[in-house]
Parts: structure tokens; C-alpha cells; sequence
């Protein structure tokens, strides 16, 4: 009984399955090649949007409007909450790769952070455990629809 509640709970709410599956500000479970490409993807789409409505607020509004401060503020904290959880998204693809967070900090160096993007994009995850957690693609490996190369 409880069982079918749990499941009807998880299933029935489409926005709290968004955000469980886009992991905003978590480090905990690991983060595989293929998800954080798609993830990497739709943060791209995100921050175009919210920076072509920046760009397209003084079209709209008139700098003098009322609405026209508290939409620019509400649009400069999206983008920073999104940088953020950005962050938190590398880290987790650094724990797979069994990389500490601090790795991160490469992103910040000029030229360098082509190279450690590439690397996050390219660099095959540690098989089985690693001391962040659990293999993301454990139970696949387990049902053999991932092959170990």
C-alpha cells in the first residue's frame, strides 16, 4: 500500500521529477557522460533564453517603467542561480570520474577551460563505486545494456 503511494507521488508530480532529474545545487549522486551532456545542453538553451529576454527588456519596457528594474533583477539572479548549479554540475561529473571537486577550478583559467571541458565531455566515468557514490550506470551494466570497453 505505502508502495503505491510512493510511486503515485513520484510519478504524479511533473515538476518535482524535472528538478529531481536536473539535480539543481546537489553534489550527491554521480553524474555520467551522456546525462550531464544533456543537462550541459538544456543550461546552454536556459541561459540563451534568460539573456535574450535581458537583452530584449528595453524593448519592451521603457528603463523608466515600473516593472522594468524588478524583471532586469528577477533575470540577473536566474542567470546566477543558473552559473551556480552549473558549478554543482561539473562537480558531480568530476565524482565520477573520481576527481575532486576542486578540479573545478581549471574552468577559471584562460584556454584551459576548452581543455577541461572537453575532458568532462570525453572522460569515461570510474566503473562500479568510486568513495562519491555508487556507479551511475550500475544497473544498466547489471542488465548488460552497457558495455564495459
Amino acid at each position: 500500500m505505502n508502495s503505491e503511494i510512493e510511486l503515485q507521488t513520484k510519478s504524479s508530480n511533473p515538476i518535482a521529477r524535472f528538478f529531481r532529474y536536473m539535480g539543481f545545487f546537489t553534489l550527491s549522486p554521480r553524474l555520467n557522460r551522456q546525462k550531464y551532456l544533456i543537462l550541459c545542453c538544456l543550461y546552454l538553451l536556459l541561459g540563451f533564453l534568460i539573456v535574450a529576454l535581458y537583452i530584449a527588456l528595453p524593448i519592451c519596457f521603457h528603463e523608466d517603467s515600473v516593472v522594468f528594474m524588478p524583471v532586469k533583477t528577477v533575470l540577473i539572479v536566474l542567470m546566477a542561480a543558473l552559473a551556480v548549479s552549473n558549478y554543482f554540475l561539473c562537480i558531480r561529473r568530476l565524482h565520477d570520474i573520481n576527481i575532486s571537486g576542486l578540479w573545478l577550478l581549471l574552468a577559471f583559467i584562460p584556454v584551459l577551460n576548452i581543455f577541461f571541458v572537453l575532458f568532462l565531455f570525453f572522460k569515461k566515468g570510474t566503473i562500479g563505486d568510486n568513495r562519491y557514490g555508487p556507479d551511475p550506470l550500475a544497473s544498466k551494466r547489471h542488465l548488460g545494456i552497457v558495455k564495459q570497453v
